[in-house]
């Protein structure tokens, strides 16, 4: 019998995906709900207590994007895919109940075709026409993720006359569809940008051919023709196919399809224009941005022309954004007002180059958020060193970065809770004149006595480009600490977070999540945390060993005056207003998982006074969920949305708060119903114990007898007389005024420990521990060889590159001097006598840089091992990602990442000017073959040299590359996807001045280890053919 997972992509469809899945009960055995991009509706709390899994996705702005995604996470291979805003009909939602009782369909059959009526936003205007493949087999399938939903079948598709019903708030057809709808521009200028790349380098499902099917192979050589064509073919060809449906023949209905090829087409012709027009003109094609719901162009303009082409291409108007990297063009100040009007809202989405346009226009227009409108355009910038040697004990302000308030906008409670409190309160302290708000997206409170600042939206699922950002804002506010609310964090200046909960660690949560990756990333980078429990802090020190050594500062919880006891007629008042008619407990916050509100339900269900009681939740799901419905039949369920003062008064009129949690990082409710004479049943663990004292009763989290006990017992006046008074006296305990000095005298211990580079420990310094592992033994984690001839201009330069590393404690640097007739020595001296990492050897006379290499590798005791160039630059944390990548993946033997391209000597990664970007490919040894492709700053195990030798100190260009084609054979490569150097482009380089050498030695080297790379590719490949015909065919 065939098992049915049933896959939805979307985005904050929740209501739409709550009728879809109401109406498929029964109708499949699996369930994934993809969601593009952060979950800010609660989509996740919907799916997950159905038993379905819920997966997060960087965004597209479209669900569509994330098929491929759905599919591979699907548990069976019979998949049903309906949109959010689509359900099956009741004869639909029948046959597919029958299809899983049924045989398994002929393995010839690709799938089933299924009708979609048009709908005119009230009522179908179709019955029998048209149709769309929904129900396939994905082993039979194969599709170009092309934002169309265009499915080619190896077999055939089967008509079942059943209907799908396809219910949008508008329409779903026709002309003002297609025009109208803001979601159709981002999917046709995506289309057309797809086009311009070969179909392998977009996400595809089993189509592993670099040439366009024939559909789109025409449109793309011809769009006019294309248009034309399909015009007129699709009109009648859907014409035909609506008649032979069974539909009345309804021209009107007919239009849809033709003008949708139509505008497809036209869209790839403009698109294919616009790109030569601005490549001819110079300019980098940024791709695509986001400006709220509006897809806008984007083209980088720099060079001595600006000017000139912003003259040129400001005519587009709104459709198109002009970006420029010239601190001195005479337009700046019309230039902030079209870029950076509302920064916050900018979303970038560029198929291809996603993460070089938000790398760039992330650094780039904070640079020129800067800058004021007035400044003189012959100021002098200040030089990149001097921005990076600035002392700690000048850096007094602290930024607070308010994405807490982004993230949990739409339900100010808990963590929002808490900080907003905290900012109040410190905005009444000295500090406070020294506090800058981070407000992110406009989101933010607004805090007497702590000004604020706009800073860029946070997306927890594409957060690369943040921590450039923040250092940016850092940098110009000139900031000695940055404290998140949440788990964000600057590149280089110290940072510090708030370790709220340990809960995804104990919970047993996807820890590979972007927000929960983000978090590690987060605790890696501070110097040190704050908690509001000491129980999160055993926690933390238990389950991050690593980081036990730095400073916790505890900062507890606690009410402030926006929860107060409510009078008789307020308790009144509220039960009136929500028909609350008998004594009801009381349940607050999620009740899903680890919330354990299943345990209070089984408990009442079973409680032989139950039909005295009504139960009234708040926070958490809109709904009830059903499984807990059901566990309390006939019983009233008050699901409720509750302002501060409301909350009061569900406090104060409440039999109970019953929280029986299994974990949390503190658990504001107790002390919340304990000021406003509630008593509290809760459960002995984490930090309840802690905060509710002495003044609550304590169950087991799975005894079910115990709190029904409890639940008589809460009700005795002699025990009610005994918690209420000692709640109100424990809620006392905590104030938020005491926890904000604890968190302002910590700042001052924070800051005072800052010390200037000159004195041998930079800021990153700080983050000891932050790396990739641990070393007691002594031995460097990475060793960074250094050659140097001639290049005197480069050293300082170097060196200060390589001490910025977030791994300089781990970090040795080894300068092989090749008898250079520069003074390079008196700069490494300087530098050896401020840090204790750097090795100088001299030789007596000059050899190839891999002469200079080898030597250097034979002295190096590091790890891992990099080459360094002296004129190459990285950015900060580049050597703890690719030395984390080796540590994660032991089998790799190399890792290399991207890197920007600039022209600009001394040029520093966070300050470069690029001209363009290298993107290298995924590794593989017979693409090794054709030109090398690891990039001019990877990272290699050094124990590779014991085996393979070392560099051909002969040759004088491509040794390196001769190395890597040798270990090629049987070593793992990995390539990171992210840009971590910066590489000058100079006729002086080695490559360069020595062009037509390398490429003889180039073709020595593969001539030397083509066969045998050859070979093990050959049979690579067949194994690889042997596999996939076992696992897509069953033989």
């Amino acid at each position: 019998m065939p098992a049915v997972s049933m896959v939805v992509c979307l985005c904050r469809e929740r209501d739409f995906l709550s009728r879809l899945i109401t109406r498929a009960e029964g109708c499949y055995d699996d369930l994934v709900v993809v969601h593009d991009g952060p979950d800010l509706d609660g989509v996740r709390s919907l799916v997950e207590p159905l038993g379905g899994r819920f997966f997060e996705r960087p965004r597209k702005f479209s669900g569509d994007g994330h098929y491929i995604y759905g599919w591979q996470q699907a548990r069976h291979d019979w998949i049903f895919r309906p949109d959010a805003d689509e359900y099956p009909s009741p004869e639909l939602a029948g046959w597919l109940r029958s299809f899983r009782d049924a045989p398994e369909p002929d393995s010839a059959l690709s799938g089933f075709e299924l009708i979609i009526p048009l709908w005119s936003g009230s009522a179908q205007k179709t019955k029998r026409w048209p149709w769309r493949p929904t129900l396939i087999h994905r082993r039979r399938i194969r599709y170009i993720d092309l934002c169309e939903q265009w499915l080619i079948p190896d077999g055939r598709w089967e008509r079942v006359p059943k209907i799908l019903c396809h219910e949008p708030a508008r329409k779903n057809y026709g002309a003002s569809y297609l025009l109208g709808l803001t979601k159709r521009k981002r999917w046709l200028y995506a289309t057309g940008l797809g086009l311009m790349r070969s179909p392998i380098e977009l996400g595809c499902w089993r189509w592993e051919e670099a040439d366009w099917p024939r559909k789109w192979e025409a449109l793309r050589r011809h769009p006019l023709r294309t248009a034309l064509t399909r015009l007129f073919t699709s009109f009648w060809g859907n014409g035909r196919e609506m008649i032979q449906s069974g539909e009345p023949f309804k021209p009107l209905l007919l239009t849809h399809y033709p003008l949708h090829h139509w505008i497809t087409c036209m869209a790839f012709r403009a698109v294919k224009k616009e790109w030569a027009l601005v490549q001819s003109a110079g300019l980098e094609p940024g791709g695509m941005m986001e400006r709220g719901d509006t897809p806008q162009r984007v083209f980088i303009l720099d060079g001595p022309d600006a000017d000139d082409q912003w003259n040129f291409f400001r005519r587009s108007g709104k459709d198109c954004w002009i970006v420029s990297n010239r601190r001195d063009s005479r337009r700046i100040s019309e230039l902030r007002a079209r870029v950076l009007m509302r920064l916050d809202d900018l979303l970038i989405h560029s198929p291809g180059q996603a993460a070089w346009a938000e790398e760039f226009l992330c650094r780039n227009l904070a640079c020129l958020h800067e800058m004021p409108p007035e400044e003189s355009s012959d100021a002098a910038a200040p030089s990149p060193s001097e921005t990076a040697i600035k002392s700690a004990e000048s850096r007094k302000r602290v930024l607070i970065d308010g994405v807490i308030f982004q993230l949990q906008r739409k339900r100010p409670a808990g963590i929002y809770r808490v900080w907003t409190s905290l900012l109040r309160e410190m905005g009444k302290s000295p500090l406070a004149k020294d506090i800058i708000l981070l407000d992110r997206a406009g989101t933010a409170p607004r805090i007497e006595g702590i000004a604020a600042r706009p800073a860029p939206a946070y997306d927890l699922s594409h957060s690369e480009g943040d921590p450039a950002m923040l250092q940016e804002i850092c940098d110009r506010e000139q900031a000695g600490l940055l404290i998140s609310t949440y788990y964000s964090f600057a590149e280089m200046t110290r940072s510090m977070i708030v370790l709220h909960d340990m809960i995804p660690e104990l919970t047993g949560q996807d820890l590979n999540l972007p927000e929960w990756q983000v978090k590690t990333e987060a605790i890696k980078k501070a110097c040190g945390y704050f908690s509001l429990s000491s129980s999160t802090i055993r926690d933390f020190r238990q389950l991050y060993a690593a980081f036990s050594g730095r400073e916790v500062f505890l900062t507890p919880g606690a009410v402030g005056e926006e929860i107060h006891p409510a009078g008789s007629e307020e308790v009144a008042s509220f039960r009136a207003r929500y028909g609350v008619s008998k004594p009801y407990f009381l349940l607050v916050g999620h009740r899903a998982l680890y919330k354990n509100a299943e345990l209070f339900f089984r408990a009442f269900g079973g409680w032989r006074r139950r039909k005295e009681f009504e139960i009234v939740c708040t926070g958490g799901a809109e709904k009830l969920e059903k499984a807990l419905e059901k566990l309390v039949p006939g019983t009233p369920c008050h699901v409720l949305g509750l302002t501060d003062a409301e909350l009061g008064a569900a406090y104060s009129g409440a039999t109970a708060l019953v929280y029986t949690s299994r974990y949390e990082g503190f658990g504001l409710p107790i002390l919340e119903a304990q000021k406003c004479n509630c008593p509290v049943i809760t459960c002995r663990n984490s930090s309840l114990e802690e905060v509710a004292g002495e003044a609550a009763l304590f169950v087991g989290e799975d005894d079910v007898a115990g709190l029904q006990a409890l639940l008589d017992e809460v009700m005795r006046i002699d025990v009610r007389q005994k918690l209420i008074p000692l709640g109100q006296e424990n809620a006392r305990r905590f104030s938020w005024s005491a926890s904000a000095k604890r968190m302002e005298k910590a700042i001052e211990e924070v800051l005072s420990q800052a010390r200037a580079p000159g004195s041998g420990e930079t800021a990153e310094g700080l983050h000891e521990g932050g790396t990739p592992v641990s070393r007691a033994d002594g031995q460097p984690l990475v060793s960074a060889i250094v050659s140097t001839y001639n290049a005197e201009r480069f050293m300082r330069g170097c060196l200060e590159d390589l001490e910025q590393q977030t791994i300089r404690k781990e970090l040795e640097i080894v300068v092989v001097d090749s008898a250079s007739p520069q003074n390079e020595a008196a700069i490494v001296k300087e530098f050896q006598e401020c840090y204790g990492n750097i090795v100088y050897i001299r030789s007596g006379e000059r050899e190839t840089l891999y002469g200079a290499w080898n030597r250097g590798i034979k002295a190096a005791r590091g790890k891992y091992v990099t080459s360094a160039n002296t004129d190459d630059r990285h950015r900060a944390d580049a050597l703890e990602v690719l030395a984390r990548t080796l540590e994660e993946n032991p089998d790799a033997t190399l890792a290399y990442g991207d890197s920007l391209i600039t022209r600009t000597e001394n040029d520093t990664f966070e300050c470069a000017h690029p001209v363009g970007r290298h993107e290298w490919p995924d590794f593989s040894a017979h693409r090794l073959l054709e030109g090398c492709c690891i990039g001019p700053q990877p990272v290699w195990r050094r124990d590779v040299h014991d085996e393979h030798g070392y560099f051909d100190e002969k040759m004088v260009a491509a040794g390196d590359y001769e190395f890597w084609l040798r270990i090629a054979r049987n070593r793992k490569f990995l390539h990171v996807r992210q840009c971590l150097g910066l590489y000058l482009e100079s006729q002086a380089g080695v490559e360069r001045a020595n062009e037509a050498q390398c490429i003889k030695e180039a073709e020595e080297a593969r001539t030397r280890y083509a066969k045998d790379i050859l070979a093990t590719a050959k049979k690579d490949k067949d194994l690889k053919r042997n596999f996939l015909r076992l696992f897509w065919r069953g033989e």
